[in-house]
């Protein structure tokens, strides 16, 4: 059997051990994005269950790790989180892509966010 045999035949993709690593790690991104956008929204729901307290999230809910440098009354936290996929999504618009394409980071997360 030849190389040509045993390679991929017409119209199938070659499949290379560093580009099914890369293709590995991209999708572990995508999804750890994912759970970090839901995490958020499951977060705000849950924080109406402690509208109009006078305590901050690190007197309400000590045991969370890192709780104490998200040092909020429920309502302010509660608006950050709701409003989490803007921020996370310019956090993934590479900074080249913005200035090649020369569109304001705002406008590329609008769209993103709307082709979820």
């Amino acid at each position: 059997m030849t190389v040509a045999e045993r390679g991929p035949k017409r119209g199938q993709t070659a499949r290379f051990r560093a580009f099914r690593e890369y293709e590995e790690r991209k999708a572990e991104a995508n999804n750890a994005m994912m759970a970090l956008l839901a995490g958020a929204q499951l977060s705000a729901h849950l924080l109406r269950l402690t509208e109009g307290s006078d305590r901050s999230l690190p007197e309400v809910f000590p045991a969370v790790d890192h709780i104490h440098r998200f040092n909020l009354k429920s309502h302010d936290a509660r608006q950050i989180l709701l409003s989490a996929d803007s921020h996370l999504g310019k956090m993934t618009v590479p900074n080249f892509a913005v200035r090649a394409w020369n569109i304001p980071v705002e406008k590329l997360v609008q769209w993103g966010t709307q082709h979820l």
